[in-house]
């Protein structure tokens, strides 16, 4: 805690400056203005002021955030010495790094209130506060509740299954739905005939989809399992489409690209497809840390095109095609799914995470990838 009463160490005490030595004869004051600015002074005493902010765990908004406590403890009336400035910025700093490291919808809970008696002035608490991706889930289900509207399937996604089932019955054609979410893909293609397994880690979806999927009348493999965990390792030489959308927007480094697809990759047969949207750079734009972190915290992880071919370099895939996610879903979804979807605009074209204006367009763009399994 941060105490910035008057009597707080951390200030320097009045008592111990010097003063002329003998009795000084008080003046007796009858100006209006200096009398009003006394009586406001003690008026000021009788007050109080309490509150909370939320501020985002983000390292590269450390400066923006001291900034703002320093302005709204200058507003409150106390503001902060040069010491408590110090550490103020310290324990900002502190809690920032430790929120982030734990989850990127990690929040810095400030809270101020009165100094206890007989303390004039503030005391402040400055903590993170861990937001999990199992809470993330929660609070999805709850602003966003899956509906009969909401489940329509990525058109990418269905046309490439179609293309699959054109060569083969589509019980021979097993699909992986990695980071399966609600199910929107999946139940989409089991209903179609493909044999499904649908990765899942959250306990909330897991359960979401068991349901979604029984109402349905579908039968769908669950699988509860961390892609990010070393021990995932999907069986080889099974699948003829592996679906990873809506996932790789939850990363934090572009590594975790590369091993992921390193694992995937043995789990095609040859032939087989990778379908993955994520939000690629613009030539000539090299992303700052801000922009990172900010991308990894609003499900917007930004990947350069660089950054995507070294992350098949090593691997039997090649890339079969590239282009606009928002553009094909916008031709090829019905205009019930559009306007159920209505998220899909300020988020594939990046606006989210750089709110321009309709007049401007961010560096950014959602790409539908697709990769196919190549013999060595």
């Amino acid at each position: 805690m941060i105490d910035s009463s008057p009597n707080s160490p951390l200030l320097p005490n009045s008592a111990e400056t010097s003063a002329p030595e003998g009795p000084i004869e008080p003046t007796v004051v009858t100006d209006p203005d200096r009398l009003d600015r006394a009586l406001l002074q003690g008026a000021h005493a009788w007050e109080a002021s309490r509150g909370e902010l939320a501020l985002l765990c983000v390292p590269g908004m450390i400066d923006l955030h001291v900034r703002r406590l320093e302005m709204l403890a200058a507003v409150l009336g106390y503001p902060f010495s040069p010491e408590e400035m110090a550490r103020v910025r310290a324990t900002v700093t502190q809690n920032v790094e430790e929120g982030f490291a734990a989850s990127p919808y990690s929040q810095l809970l400030v809270r101020y209130s009165p100094a206890p008696p007989p303390h004039r002035g503030l005391v402040w608490d400055i903590r993170p506060v861990a937001i999990s991706y199992s809470d993330r889930a929660k609070l999805f289900l709850q602003y966003r509740p899956p509906k009969d509207s909401d489940r329509y399937p990525d058109a990418k996604v269905l046309d490439l299954a179609a293309a699959l089932r054109a060569q083969a019955p589509a019980a021979a054609i097993p699909v992986l739905d990695v980071g399966a979410g609600t199910g929107r893909n999946a139940i989409a293609l089991a209903q179609q005939g493909h044999l499904v397994d649908a990765i899942e880690f959250t306990p909330e979806m897991l359960d979401t989809i068991r349901q979604l999927a029984k109402d349905a009348g579908v039968a769908i493999d669950l699988i509860e399992q961390d892609i990010r965990d070393p021990a995932f390792t999907p069986k080889p030489d099974r699948y003829g489409l592996i679906v990873l959308t809506g996932v790789v927007q939850y990363f934090s480094d572009p590594a975790q690209l590369a091993h992921l697809l390193a694992k995937l990759a043995p789990a095609l047969r040859p032939g087989g497809k990778i379908v993955m949207d994520c939000f690629v750079t613009t030539d000539g734009y090299d992303p700052t840390p801000l922009a990172r972190q900010l991308s990894y915290v609003t499900d917007s992880f930004l990947l350069q095109p660089t950054e995507l071919t070294r992350a098949i370099a090593s691997l039997p895939l090649r890339v079969v095609s590239d282009e606009p996610a928002l553009a094909y879903e916008r031709e090829h979804l019905p205009p019930e799914a559009l306007a159920a979807r209505e998220w899909l605009d300020p988020w594939a074209t990046g606006d989210r995470l750089f709110p321009l204006g309709d007049q401007q367009r961010p560096p950014v763009s959602l790409r539908w990838l697709v990769y196919e399994r190549v013999t060595p």
